[in-house]
């Protein structure tokens, strides 16, 4: 009883840290350090001003491939707000925070998968040390 509670509690504690928990499907962007969040928000035309850069990498977007446009919106800082192209039209994708450079956040996002894996495997070793010491003191 004590193992299906142990593993029903690192279950729950992987999906409570985990960082892709509750992300929406839209996805997100990064663009000079800054991390975007893609609305379902269609904009037209006319709501953009120019073209600011575009998807460098694999590790920019979560959905989007690399060479995807994104533009400055207008009369929007484009710290605040960036525009992308999705297809045949453009999404809004508005600012959540600022983030290390990518390599550095690799670690963020795999570090609790790290810490479910040492949970786990502290558990293991307790319980063969437990087993092991039980079955010594019986032979004696």
């Amino acid at each position: 009883m004590k193992k299906v509670a142990v593993i029903c509690l690192c279950i729950i504690i992987f999906f409570f840290v985990s960082p892709a928990f509750g992300k929406d499907e839209l996805g997100y962007i990064i663009w000079h350090h800054h991390m975007y969040e893609v609305s379902d928000e269609r904009i037209t035309v006319e709501d953009i001003e120019h073209e600011v850069g575009f998807i460098e990498s694999n590790q920019d977007s979560n959905i989007y491939p690399i060479g995807t446009i994104l533009y400055k919106v207008k009369g929007i800082d484009e710290h605040e707000e960036l525009a992308i192209s999705d297809e045949s039209y453009y999404r809004r994708a508005h600012y959540v925070k600022d983030v290390a450079q990518t390599s550095e956040s690799i670690f963020y996002i795999i570090m609790p998968y790290i810490f479910l894996f040492v949970l786990i495997c502290l558990y293991v070793v307790r319980e063969e040390y437990k087993h092991i010491l039980l079955s010594s003191t019986r032979d004696d």
